[in-house]
C-alpha cells in the first residue's frame, strides 16, 4: 500500500501538470481511499504515509486551483470526507485527521465558514472530553480556524462563556484564551470593542481580570 501510495501521489502530480482542470475530476476518489480505508488501516505507517499524501495534493493541485475550487461542489465534497474522520471510528488516526483539518480550513476559506460550523462544533465536544489524546494537535487546528475565520465566526460556534461575574471561576472554555491570542490577525475592531472590551471591563471589576489575563497574556 506504501509502494502503491507513492506511485500514485506522482501519478496524479504529473497530471495535473499536464492537464491541471481534467485532474480535479479524480481528485475524490484518491481521498475516498486515503480516509475511508488507509486512515483505518492497523498500520502507522499506511496512516502516516496517506496523510502526507493528501497533504502534498492540497499543497500543490488543490491550492494552485483554489479560485477554481471555491465555486466548484468538490472542495466541500473533500472537506466532508476529512470532516467524517472525527467520527469514532477513527480514534485512533485521529491525529492525522486533525492535521488534514487545518489543511482544509485554509482551502474553504471564509466564505465557506457555513460548511465548517459543524465541525468546529465537533473540535469544541472532542476538546472537553476527559483524556483526549491530541489535545496539541485540536488546538492547532482551532487555531488554523480562527486565522482562517476570524474570532468573530469561531466564537459564534465555541463560545469563551465569560460572563465577567464570578461565575467564571471554573474557566472551562480557557483553552481558547492562549489561541486567540497566537492566532488573531486582520480582524475586525468593531468586534473587538463590542465582545471582548465589555467583559474586559466586568472582569476587572469583579476582580478577575489579572487571573484571566495571566493566561491571556
Amino acid at each position: 500500500m506504501i509502494i502503491w501510495l507513492d506511485g500514485i501521489c506522482r501519478a496524479y502530480c504529473s497530471f495535473h501538470r499536464s492537464d491541471s482542470v481534467t485532474c480535479l475530476n479524480y481528485i475524490l476518489k484518491l481521498f475516498q481511499i486515503c480516509i475511508n480505508e488507509c486512515l483505518l488501516s492497523v498500520y502507522k505507517r499506511v496512516q502516516t504515509k496517506a496523510t502526507n499524501i493528501l497533504k502534498t495534493i492540497i499543497k500543490t493541485i488543490l491550492k494552485p486551483q483554489i479560485d477554481i475550487l471555491r465555486t466548484n461542489p468538490l472542495l466541500k465534497q473533500l472537506f466532508q470526507l476529512v470532516e467524517h474522520g472525527l467520527t469514532y471510528a477513527y480514534t485512533l488516526a485521529w491525529n492525522y485527521i486533525l492535521n488534514l483539518l487545518g489543511d482544509m480550513f485554509d482551502l474553504m476559506g471564509k466564505d465557506n465558514f457555513d460548511a465548517c460550523q459543524n465541525c468546529l462544533s465537533s473540535l469544541s465536544g472532542l476538546r472537553s472530553t476527559k483524556d483526549f489524546s491530541f489535545l496539541s494537535e485540536l488546538d492547532s487546528t482551532v487555531g488554523k480556524a480562527i486565522r482562517v475565520f476570524g474570532p468573530k465566526n469561531v466564537l459564534r460556534i465555541i463560545p469563551l462563556h465569560l460572563t465577567g461575574t464570578i461565575n467564571d471561576v471554573q474557566l472551562e472554555q480557557s483553552w481558547l484564551l492562549p489561541l486567540l491570542r497566537d492566532n488573531i490577525t486582520h480582524t475586525e475592531l468593531n468586534h473587538f470593542l463590542s465582545y471582548f472590551l465589555p467583559i474586559a471591563f466586568q472582569l476587572q471589576t469583579t476582580g478577575l481580570f489579572l487571573f484571566i489575563g495571566n493566561i491571556f497574556f
